[in-house]
């Protein structure tokens, strides 16, 4: 798990840090940036499809993360990664510290995520949701695939096991790995620097991909005010919590799920009106 640090250090010593720079600075890591925005834009904006956007969306991932010999096992990459105490081996106890709080760390976001949809859902005026009319937000969903609920209830059941997991070995372990490598960086400082810089870029792809999906069904003002930053602001916790001694990971993916499970709750809900005799 050292092989990476230690052809850098190599060149390096050889007088050859200008080769590993020069090869640093590739268009695959920006490439690896963006494909996420690409791919939802050409699949949910162009072809209007949601659940192969997801698919599609999953099988890059997995492709990515296969093709650069990681596992997709959150545990097999730790020390690699070098996230928090899984710098080395962890023994009993901090397994059983990153389980229970993993366990909490879910609960928590679900409850959160499920609050605030209640909360938009109870200011909202009848036949509205935050503003935007309720009958377009389910034709609109509609037009996407969202149809039935038995299929939709399955998709959403594969959805809540899948997607946080490859999405947190994807963000949180191997991007931002293959940036902070990518950066040449020969200091302490400098090697701070690469991480501070990993994690922004990261966290604002993390944020943009998304934004590709609100924009079809929310405003602009919705889209770029307050789903564009939050979810900024969750990659940067994201990364923030996977470095943590004490969390890891494993629990980002525990709060990835929580999120996504009262996501799936809110489309859901709005395109099947479970909760209409409460909010009309």
């Amino acid at each position: 798990f050292q092989a990476e640090d230690g052809i850098r250090d190599c060149l390096l010593s050889r007088g050859l840090g200008d080769v590993y720079k020069r090869q640093s600075k590739d268009w695959s890591s920006a490439a690896l940036l963006l494909a996420p925005s690409v791919i939802m834009h050409v699949m949910v904006v162009v072809l209007h499809t949601a659940v192969p956007a997801n698919l599609v969306f999953h099988a890059f991932m997995v492709g990515a993360i296969l093709a650069h010999g990681w596992s997709l096992r959150l545990s097999a990459n730790a020390l690699r990664h070098r996230e928090g105490s899984l710098a080395r081996p962890p023994d009993d106890g901090d397994a059983r510290t990153r389980n229970v709080m993993a366990a909490r760390a879910f609960w928590l976001m679900l409850a959160i995520g499920l609050g605030v949809y209640a909360a938009c859902r109870a200011v909202s005026k009848p036949g509205e949701y935050i503003g935007v009319d309720k009958a377009a937000l389910r034709a609109t969903l509609d037009r996407f695939g969202v149809s039935r609920v038995g299929p939709m209830l399955a998709f959403a059941a594969y959805f809540y096991v899948v997607n946080a997991h490859v999405e947190e070995i994807f963000w949180r372990q191997l991007l931002r790995w293959r940036l902070r490598l990518r950066a040449g960086a020969r200091t302490p400082r400098e090697t701070a620097n690469a991480a501070t810089h990993a994690d922004a870029l990261s966290a604002v792809a993390y944020s943009a991909y998304h934004s590709v999906i609100i924009h079809m069904l929310m405003p602009p003002w919705f889209n770029l005010g307050i789903a564009f930053p939050f979810l900024a602001f969750m990659g940067s916790l994201l990364n923030r919590v996977a470095d943590h001694p004490r969390l890891g990971v494993k629990v980002c993916a525990a709060l990835h799920t929580g999120l996504d499970a009262a996501t799936a709750f809110w489309i859901l809900d709005i395109r099947f009106g479970w909760l209409d005799f409460l909010f009309p």
